[in-house]
């Protein structure tokens, strides 16, 4: 079983699974424009422990265009039971990061505001802004969810 926060925090137990649709939004929270995955692009779903960099999260997931969605066409993004099970109880973070090949058609710079968004058990919609920044390869790489907290309870 797990919970999620009105500002994104999951809480979850150890040994627990937890899946949740990730909405790509273009447009702006007023009228939101679904992003639609191209061939080429690729999401990474990372856990870490405090002050750990991206690339050495202990915990790392890949989704792409193949990847299970829902009946809205968002990619499913989540944890397996293996994932936690040998995790420590405390606080640990996630990210969620987006690359973008800069030569396909639809282009994430068009995209002014994204945000990820999720039902939290009232039923309300969690809305949670992120920032873009580019590394000047030949790609983008884009933060759809930025470091937030990961509680693993028992």
């Amino acid at each position: 079983m797990y919970n999620i926060t009105m500002y994104g925090q999951i809480e979850m137990n150890r040994g627990d699974s937890f899946k949740a649709p990730l909405f790509i939004n273009c447009g702006d929270k007023a009228n939101p424009i679904q992003y639609e995955l191209t061939e080429s692009d690729v999401i990474y779903f990372a856990v870490m422990e405090a002050n750990q960099r991206f690339e050495d999260a202990i915990i790392k997931k890949i989704y792409n265009i193949h990847s299970d969605k829902d009946d809205n066409n968002n990619i499913i993004i989540g944890l397996s039971p293996e994932d936690t099970y040998n995790l420590y109880t405390g606080k640990y973070y996630y990210t969620v990061k987006i690359k973008h090949q800069t030569n396909s058609n639809q282009k994430c710079s068009n995209c002014k505001d994204w945000y990820y968004t999720e039902k939290n058990e009232f039923g309300d919609t969690v809305v949670i802004n992120t920032e873009m920044f580019n590394d000047d390869a030949p790609y983008e790489v884009y933060t759809i969810i930025p470091e937030t907290e990961l509680w693993i309870m028992r």
